[in-house]
Parts: structure tokens; sequence; C-alpha cells
């Protein structure tokens, strides 16, 4: 990251952290502002936006996954994977938190196997989609053929 971004994160973090401390302080009038409570705040508000930052839904980290494990994968794998960063995670969610990706053809699901759709994100296959729907909205009706998958 260059310096000029470095500095207007930090100025970002800064002004949201000054207005979230005002507000606080201004809807408690129970809790003194002093110096001393204003740094716990900021504290707190600190800790709390690095988290939110680095913070990755769990369909995001399912995509992560199939990226790169680069091959088809059953649910129950991805289940077990997702374990470690989401307790309780069972196999019956990955196809509820993937049927947008697979309806917009991110994500393939064939024989029970998940797999990542890599020319998804290439700019020729979007401007190909943004075309598709062009077309759709006029009336055209698309088939799937035999090409590449």
């Amino acid at each position: 990251m260059n310096k000029l971004g470095y500095e207007h994160e930090k100025a970002h973090k800064e002004g949201e952290r000054n207005a979230a401390s005002e507000a606080y302080f201004k809807a408690r009038a129970l809790i003194l502002d002093t110096p001393k409570n204003r740094r716990l705040f900021e504290a707190g508000f600190d800790r709390g936006y690095e988290v939110t930052l680095t913070a990755i839904s769990r369909t995001e980290r399912i995509r992560q996954l199939l990226r790169q494990e680069a091959r088809g994968m059953t649910s129950g794998e991805i289940a077990f994977d997702l374990g470690k960063h989401f307790p309780n995670f069972c196999p019956s969610r990955v196809w509820m938190l993937l049927k947008h990706d697979i309806s917009k053809g991110r994500v393939r699901l064939a024989d029970g196997l998940y797999y990542y759709n890599a020319g998804f994100d290439t700019d020729i296959a979007t401007e190909i989609r943004a075309a598709e729907a062009l077309l759709k909205r006029h009336g055209y009706v698309f088939t799937k053929t035999g090409g590449a998958a």
C-alpha cells in the first residue's frame, strides 16, 4: 500500500472513531466524558474496526477455498475446512450459500462436486454477461451448447 493510501485510511478511521465517540458519550449522560474513558472507548473502537476490515463472509471463504484447491470439492469437505473459521458449519449450508454463485456461473456443481469457474472473473467474461443481460431484456433466449466447461 502506498503512503497516501495508508494516510487516507488512517484519517478515515480517526474520523469514524471521533464521530462514534461523540455519539457514544452524548447518548450516555451517566458515563463521564473523561480522557481516561475516551481512551478506553478508542481502544475498543480500534480493535473492532480492525476486525471488521479483515472479516470475510462464509460465501467468500468458500470461494477462496475453491480457488485455492482448484479441484472439485464435496459439501462435506468444504464444511470441514470452514469449520476452522465458523464453528458448527454443516454441509447443508454450502448449497444455500453458493446458489447465487451457481446461478451466475461463478461456481459449478457437477456430480456432487463444487468447482470454481476461473474464467468468471476475466474482463471478457464480464462483457459477455453484460451482453447476455442486454439481449435477454430484449426477449432473446440462450441455450447452453457443448462448448468448454
